[in-house]
């Protein structure tokens, strides 16, 4: 199960008003003030993303790390290790895979 997020592609004009040219920016600016953003799928494809929202030791403010992928089986994968490992300092196991689909 995974959540569909409309994310702009390179030509597209994000609701922030600008034109992002990747995915990463795509992804940095979905998820401001994020600890990390990870990943960079080529631009013209698909883009997963794992999403963790768990807390991290020794940091304050928003605590989301996103790793991005260029297909579903390996966000699959490496979603699969988070929720079987935990994703490091307090896991809270608040884990998601989101899909980044460029408006139309």
């Amino acid at each position: 199960m995974y959540t569909t997020l409309l994310a702009p592609a390179s030509a597209e004009t994000c609701s922030c008003g600008t034109r992002h040219r990747s995915w990463f920016t795509a992804a940095r600016c979905r998820w401001k003030g994020a600890l990390w953003i990870s990943g960079n799928p080529p631009r013209h494809g698909p883009c997963w993303a794992t999403v963790s929202r768990c807390r991290h030791p020794g940091h304050r403010g928003p605590q989301v790390t996103v790793m991005l992928h260029p297909t579903l089986s390996r966000a699959e994968d490496a979603l699969e290790i988070i929720r079987r490992i935990g994703c490091g300092g307090w896991c809270s196991r608040d884990h998601e895979l989101i899909e980044m689909r460029a408006e139309r």
